[in-house]
Parts: structure tokens; C-alpha cells; sequence
């Protein structure tokens, strides 16, 4: 019996495993040569065919289709090796198991998110919102794993990364915001998984030949923008000194009480029309 492991993005026609047989008699006659046949495929299924060349005394397995592992995770296949004997002909069997590797053919798709969405000003090293994932690849493999991009967060107020056990997306505010330069903005986030999205479908069975397979070119882009909208709360700002150093000059044995400098003092809420007042 001899196993193999091969990946769901496999292209059609593409070589899966090869299998030998010996046969002890005069490879000049009749009894010493053979030929392979594949004589089942467990389960069937509509999605993949697979067949059998042969090379002297090596059998060449391919396939037709399109690997999926949600259809089946392993193939058992028999393989028959039959010699051409001119009066009584042999032949012995072998098992080939093939089971399939979960490939990314399920994209990643952002379902919501949970959390205020919402910050105080100054405030950060804070958690803002998680974002939710859905994907129907395997649970806890790189297919699965979400990777998450930030778009149009000018000024680098955020950081986001994912949970390693829930797949979320983790919206965190590295920078401290400031309610009167911006009382919200708004950032988009993309999802992909850890390896390339792999797209096949079957388009055409044929009897003779490769089937006509419908696949995703690479240079084609799967990601869609979720944008979330960041809330910045007002809080009771210092008042500040305008400005907020100032050098005077006076002369020794200056009369006591003599005006030095008028000091001007702003408060940030109160120009800007807030409730801090």
C-alpha cells in the first residue's frame, strides 16, 4: 500500500504518483512484460478523474478536475499490474491512498464587528472594536488564518492582528488622538488568509483528454474594503499658556512692582466650542 499527500490547488493533468512492479520472468517474452490498469477509485466523485500512464514498468498516476477537500479528503485507489502471458496471464494488485491537503478555496469575509468603535482623546495602547471572520477552510490552518491590512489610517493612529484562537481581527489605537484636530475618522480594513486564495471549478467532463477547468488567475484581486468608523471622546483638556515659554529682561535694582509681561492663556475646549468649559 503506499500513501501520498497531495494539495487540493494541484493543476489538472498534473502528476500525483508513480507506482513500480517486477515481474521475474524474461522481459523479452510475453510472461515478462505487463501492463497497469486502475481498477477503482473510492469514493467517486463528480469533481476529479483519475487515470493511469505507463513507462516501461512504471505507472504514472494523473488526474482530471479539480481537487476539493470538501468533497474528499482521501482517494483510495487500485492499481493492477497484469502480465501479457501467452497462455495464462497474472496480475497482482496494489493500493494507492491519496489523501488531499486543504488548500484556500474559500475566501476569508469580514461578517462585522463588536466593540464601542469608540476612544477617548489622548487615550491609547486601547482596544477599539474586533472585527468577525467567516472562512470554510480548515479551522486553525494557514487556508483559515486571517491576515488583516489597514487602508487610509493616515497618521498610523492603529495597529491590527489577529487572534490566534477566534481569528478576529484585533483594532487597537497606538497614538493618541486628539478631539480637537478630529473627532472621528474612518479606516478600512482587507482580510486575506496566510497563503493565496486558490480558485477551480470543472466546466466540461470529457471522455477523451483534460477537462475543461475554470481557475482564478493569480494577478486577480479576491479583497474587499470593511470600513469602520473611530469615535474620539472629548475629554477636559489643560488650559495652556500661549506660548508656552517666554524670556523677559530686566535690570538689577528694578523698583519693586514694576510690570514684567502680560501671560496669555488658552483653553483647548473652549475654542473649540466643547462642554469642557
Amino acid at each position: 500500500m503506499l500513501f501520498c499527500f497531495i494539495t487540493g490547488n494541484f493543476s489538472t493533468g498534473t502528476l500525483v504518483t508513480k507506482v513500480s512492479a517486477l515481474d521475474c520472468d524474461d522481459p523479452n517474452t510475453c510472461n515478462g512484460t505487463f501492463k497497469f490498469t486502475l481498477e477503482s477509485v473510492t469514493p467517486k466523485t463528480d469533481n476529479v478523474e483519475f487515470y493511469i500512464t505507463q513507462n516501461n514498468t512504471t505507472g504514472n498516476i494523473f488526474f482530471k478536475g479539480c481537487l476539493d477537500y470538501e468533497k474528499a479528503q482521501k482517494y483510495t485507489l487500485l492499481i493492477k499490474a497484469t502480465d501479457n502471458g501467452d497462455k495464462v496471464q497474472l496480475s497482482s494488485t496494489s493500493t494507492v491512498v491519496l489523501n488531499i491537503i486543504d488548500k484556500n478555496n474559500h475566501l476569508p469575509v469580514i461578517t462585522g464587528h463588536t466593540g464601542t468603535g469608540t476612544i477617548k482623546e489622548r487615550e491609547s495602547g486601547v482596544e477599539v472594536l474586533r472585527l468577525k471572520v467567516r472562512d470554510e477552510d480548515s479551522p486553525g490552518s494557514p487556508a483559515w488564518r486571517a491576515k488583516f491590512t489597514l487602508h487610509g489610517d493616515h497618521g498610523n493612529y492603529f495597529k491590527i492582528h489577529t487572534d490566534p484562537e477566534t481569528n478576529d481581527g484585533i483594532l487597537t489605537v497606538i497614538k493618541a488622538m486628539d478631539y480637537e484636530e478630529q473627532t472621528s475618522r474612518n479606516v478600512s480594513i482587507i482580510v486575506e488568509n496566510e497563503v493565496p486564495y486558490f480558485f477551480c471549478k470543472v466546466k466540461t467532463h470529457k471522455s477523451w483528454g483534460l477537462w475543461d477547468v475554470e481557475t482564478l488567475p493569480k494577478e486577480s484581486s479576491t479583497s474587499t474594503l470593511y470600513t469602520v468608523t473611530i469615535t474620539v471622546q472629548d475629554v477636559n483638556d489643560p488650559p495652556e499658556f500661549v506660548p508656552p515659554v517666554q524670556g523677559i529682561t530686566i535690570k538689577e535694582n528694578t523698583k519693586i512692582g514694576t510690570f514684567l509681561v502680560n501671560l496669555t492663556v488658552k483653553d483647548p475646549d473652549k475654542t473649540f466650542g466643547s462642554s469642557f468649559q
